[in-house]
C-alpha cells in the first residue's frame, strides 16, 4: 500500500502546484475600493500669497516648505503669486520657487489663479501655467483657472476641485459660479460626480474668501458659499487675505452676520458630514495682517486665527494628512503659533441638485432658511 500512498501524494502535490499557477496567472485577487483606500494615507500642503526673491517674508515661508516637501504629495498654490509687475517676469518667478524649494522637477506645485495675475498686473495666469505647469495626471478642466482630480489616480482618497470665482481673465469675463452659470454647472458636477464614486473627501480651493476676521469681505459671493455649505464639502481652501483662519464647522452662515446656531461643531474633532470647515491660508509669503477674533462681525464663525497682531505669528503654509475615514490638519509655519483640527467618521451624505435649480428664483436660498431659525439671535 505504501507505494499508492506516495502516488497519491504525488498527484496532490501536482494539483496543488497547478492551483496555483493557474491563480498568479489570473494576477491578485482584487481588492476592494474601500478596503484598498484605508490602507493608504494622503499628505499635501496648501498656502497663496507668496511673493518675490526680495521679500525677506517670502523666503522665509518658502524655506518652511521646503522643510516638508519630501512629505508632501503635491502642494497647492492658491494664488497671488509672484507680486511682480515687471512684464515677462513669470519665468524668473518660477525658477525662483523651484530653486527656493530645492523640488523634484516631477513634484506637483499645482497652481490656480489670484487676483493679482487673473488679468494682471502682476504676471498672467497663461503664462504662469506654461513654466509651473500641472505634474498631477488626469485632471479634468483648465489647469490655473477651474479644474479638479482625484489623489490618488487609482481609488482616490480625495477629489481636490480649484476654481476662480470672482476673479476676471484676459477675456474680459467675470467668472461666476451662481445664477445657473456654465462654472456653476461645471462646480456641481465635480462635486456631485465625487459623492457618486464615494470618493471619501471632498475639497475645494479658490483664492478669494467670504468669511473673514481679518480686512477682506466677500467676495465670492454669499450664494457660492451657500452651495459649498449645502453640497457639505469637506473643507474649502482659501487666501487672499494674509492671516490664517479657521472656522468652526458650520452648517449655514450668512456674511457679516454672527449667527450661533449655524454652528454645527465649534471645535476639533469635527465630525464628517456635519458641515464645512473653512480654512484661510495667506501667510506663505507676505507680512500676516491684523485679525479681529472678538469684535469682528463674524467672530462667532471662526475657532482660531492668526494675524501681524497675533504673539507667534510667523510665515509658511498648512499641511493636509487624510486617510478614507480621518482628515487633519496643521499649520506649519516660522512663529510659535500653531493651530490643527481633526475632521472623522463615516462617510458623508449625498446631497444633490442640479444648477438649474440653484437658482435663487427657483429655490430657496440658504440664507432664507437660515433666519427662519436664527437671525432673531444675537451673535
Amino acid at each position: 500500500m505504501r507505494p499508492r500512498k506516495v502516488a497519491f501524494g504525488a498527484v496532490a502535490l501536482t494539483m496543488a502546484i497547478g492551483i496555483v499557477l493557474g491563480l498568479s496567472m489570473l494576477g491578485p485577487a482584487p481588492v476592494s475600493r474601500s478596503v484598498r483606500a484605508q490602507t493608504v494615507s494622503l499628505t499635501f500642503g496648501y498656502g497663496g500669497d507668496i511673493g518675490w526673491n526680495a521679500t525677506a517674508r517670502t523666503r522665509i515661508g518658502l524655506a518652511k516648505l521646503r522643510s516638508d516637501l519630501g512629505n508632501l504629495s503635491f502642494f497647492l498654490a492658491l494664488g497671488d503669486l509672484s507680486y511682480n509687475s515687471t512684464p515677462g517676469s513669470e519665468p524668473s518667478w518660477c525658477n525662483f520657487i523651484n530653486w527656493s524649494l530645492r523640488k523634484p522637477a516631477t513634484f506637483p506645485f499645482e497652481i490656480v489663479s489670484g487676483n493679482h495675475e487673473s488679468n494682471g498686473p502682476e504676471g498672467y495666469i497663461n503664462n504662469f501655467v506654461k513654466c509651473e505647469p500641472n505634474k498631477i495626471p488626469g485632471i479634468n478642466g483648465t489647469y490655473g483657472k477651474e479644474y479638479f482630480f482625484d489623489y490618488p489616480s487609482s481609488s482616490p482618497l480625495a477629489r481636490v476641485i480649484l476654481i476662480s470665482p470672482a476673479l476676471s481673465f484676459s477675456s474680459g469675463a467675470w467668472w461666476s459660479y451662481t445664477g445657473n452659470s456654465t462654472h456653476e454647472h461645471w462646480l456641481l458636477g465635480a462635486i456631485d460626480s465625487a459623492r457618486a464614486q464615494a470618493i471619501p473627501w471632498v475639497i475645494v480651493g479658490m483664492h478669494k474668501v467670504c468669511l473673514s476676521v481679518g480686512p477682506m469681505q466677500c467676495e465670492i459671493s454669499q450664494e457660492l458659499m451657500d452651495l459649498l455649505l449645502e453640497k457639505k464639502v469637506d473643507l474649502v481652501l482659501q487666501a487672499h487675505d494674509h492671516t490664517y483662519q479657521r472656522s468652526k464647522q458650520l452648517s449655514c452662515a450668512l456674511r457679516e452676520v454672527g449667527m450661533p446656531n449655524c454652528i454645527a461643531n465649534g471645535q476639533s474633532p469635527y465630525v464628517r458630514g456635519a458641515g464645512t470647515v473653512f480654512s484661510v491660508c495667506g501667510v506663505l509669503g507676505q507680512w500676516p495682517w491684523t485679525v479681529h477674533p472678538v469684535t469682528d462681525d463674524e467672530a462667532a464663525y471662526f475657532a482660531a486665527s492668526m494675524g501681524g497682531n497675533t504673539p507667534g505669528m510667523g510665515n509658511g503654509f498648512c499641511r493636509i494628512t487624510l486617510t478614507a475615514s480621518t482628515l487633519s490638519m496643521n499649520t506649519m509655519f516660522s512663529g510659535t503659533y500653531a493651530d490643527s483640527f481633526t475632521i472623522a467618521g463615516a462617510a458623508a451624505s449625498v446631497v444633490t441638485f442640479s444648477a438649474a435649480t440653484t437658482d435663487e428664483e427657483t429655490r430657496p436660498a440658504i440664507v432664507e432658511d437660515v433666519c427662519s431659525c436664527c437671525c432673531g439671535t444675537s451673535a
